[in-house]
Order: C-alpha cells, then sequence, then structure tokens
C-alpha cells in the first residue's frame, strides 16, 4: 500500500516537529514534500512555551534557533 501511494503524483507528505506529545503540545515546523521529494513548504512556528530538552534531543529545535531562522510568532 505504501508503494502504491508513493507512485501516486497527487499525494504529500506532511512532516511536523512539536514540543511534545500532550494537549498543550505545540508545533515548532511543519514541512510538506511530494512523492519526488520536492519541498513544496517547510516552515518554523514560534511557540509560547519552553521547548523541553527531551524534544530538542530529538528534533534539535530550540527557542534561540527558531528565532534566528525567523520563526513565525
Amino acid at each position: 500500500m505504501f508503494e502504491e501511494l508513493l507512485a501516486r503524483r497527487d499525494v504529500v507528505i506532511v512532516d511536523t516537529e512539536t514540543t511534545g506529545f500532550g494537549a498543550n503540545a505545540q508545533m515548532i515546523q511543519v514541512a510538506v514534500i511530494n512523492t519526488r521529494g520536492k519541498v513544496l513548504m517547510n516552515e518554523l512556528v514560534g511557540v509560547s512555551d519552553k521547548i523541553p530538552k527531551r524534544a530538542t534531543q530529538i528534533h534539535g529545535g530550540t527557542r534561540g534557533k527558531l528565532r534566528r531562522h525567523g520563526a513565525r510568532q
């Protein structure tokens, strides 16, 4: 099934990075690529809370890094 989806041209893949899994978690990045690997969107999003150390260990995102790279607030 996965191979069939990747062969299609009308499918996109959405990837997000967040501050965690709970109800109060915030998204810090969203990316969209097509099945040929072309990046259609890659946006950083500013957060109002701290990014937990464990989340940073997984995706490398910090509030400072988001600010330096022009994350939208």
